[in-house]
């Protein structure tokens, strides 16, 4: 984040709407635990998850917190340091490294593949299988820690399926289909809130936002090397940021240097 962007984001920070935001997540935040007896943070060390657990911390510090590392190709270079630097604001915070499958596995399994554009029946499975582990390894440690329900940093900006959703259901709801709740402080946030936030705050963030072609404010730290957006972009970019990786990726998978 260069001085001109930190100080417009700085003043959009002082904007009544902005305050407005935080003190209703707050109370959210608040009306989650008056429901959720054991809840826990659902971390992703994006900058939504990292803003949302800021405000948590700040005034729950005991809240634990999990975080699904699914390995090399999943995580991007620079969680590492972001996730230490952030558990250092803070005084032994609870918090819980998972793992799950990489998006590099399920390749192995059954050959490359463009998500959501599957076109064979092992292929498929293979994304249903991938798109559920992250959930399952969540799932899995809540219930053995008691936990009844969880704090999410999803949007509705983000997408018109989340922005269904909230209207639908709320920014709090109980999810019969994994048993526990969920919590949605920053549901009517914007991108220009997440990162007033982070400038205010002087928040870590990952050097993704600053790198991605389409803007801080629309970029996405999902899996690394997930291929949803590989017909735009997605693996141009890796190639001219992280060669190193691109290339140990394209000569397993040769399928993908044809999407470059």
């Amino acid at each position: 984040m260069n001085d001109n962007e930190r100080s417009l984001y700085l003043l959009y920070a002082k904007l009544r709407q902005h305050q407005w935001r935080i003190e209703r997540s707050l109370k959210i935040i608040e009306r989650g635990l008056q429901v959720m007896k054991s809840p826990y943070i659902s971390m992703s060390f994006g900058k939504d998850s990292l803003v949302m657990s800021h405000l948590i911390w700040s005034h729950h510090p005991k809240i634990p917190m999990m975080y699904v590392n699914c390995g090399t190709f999943d995580e991007w270079p620079d969680t590492q340091r972001v996730k230490q630097a952030f558990l250092s604001l803070f005084n032994d915070p609870v918090f819980v490294e998972l793992s799950a499958p990489s998006i590099w596995q399920f390749f192995e399994s059954v050959g490359f593949f463009v998500q959501d554009e599957e076109v064979t029946k092992e292929t498929r499975r293979a994304q249903s299988e991938y798109a559920r582990s992250l959930g399952e390894a969540l799932d899995d440690e809540a219930k053995r820690r008691g936990c009844d329900g969880a704090f999410i940093g999803l949007r509705a900006e983000e997408s018109r399926i989340r922005n269904m959703l909230f209207n639908m259901r709320g920014d709090l709801y109980f999810a019969k289909t994994r048993g526990q709740w969920a919590c949605h402080p920053l549901a009517e946030w914007t991108s220009k809130d997440i990162w007033a936030y982070i400038a205010k705050n002087d928040l870590p963030y990952n050097e993704l936002y600053d790198l991605a072609p389409e803007g801080r404010e629309l970029a996405r730290n999902g899996a690394m090397f997930g291929t949803r957006s590989a017909r735009y972009g997605r693996l141009v970019f890796l190639k001219r940021t992280y060669p190193d990786l691109f290339n140990r990726f394209v000569e397993r998978f040769p399928e993908a240097g044809t999407y470059v």
